[in-house]
């Protein structure tokens, strides 16, 4: 659906913003299933979102980053998860 969307947005808007779209799995560091699958499956020009390793965390390093864009194999955009997380 992801795809779709960023094709048609594409079409719609040439030139404008990608698509950036937020897994399930936003917080967590390193490689999973969940991750290697939607890394095959993402059309190349969809962002996606990622917290850094936590829910709110105080700060992301650049290890913690190269490790997200590994792991997702696409370009991150880093959200800051107030305030709409649980410890709001």
């Amino acid at each position: 659906v992801a795809g779709a969307v960023a094709r048609h947005l594409e079409e719609r808007h040439p030139g404008g913003a990608p698509l950036s779209v937020l897994p399930t799995e936003f917080y967590q560091d390193g490689a999973t299933d969940y991750r290697t699958a939607l890394a095959a499956e993402l059309d190349d020009r969809v962002q996606v979102a990622w917290t850094g390793v936590g829910v709110v965390p105080k700060k992301i390093t650049g290890r913690e980053l190269a490790g997200a864009r590994a792991a997702f194999r696409h370009p991150l955009v880093t959200m800051d998860n107030y305030p709409v997380n649980d410890y709001a």
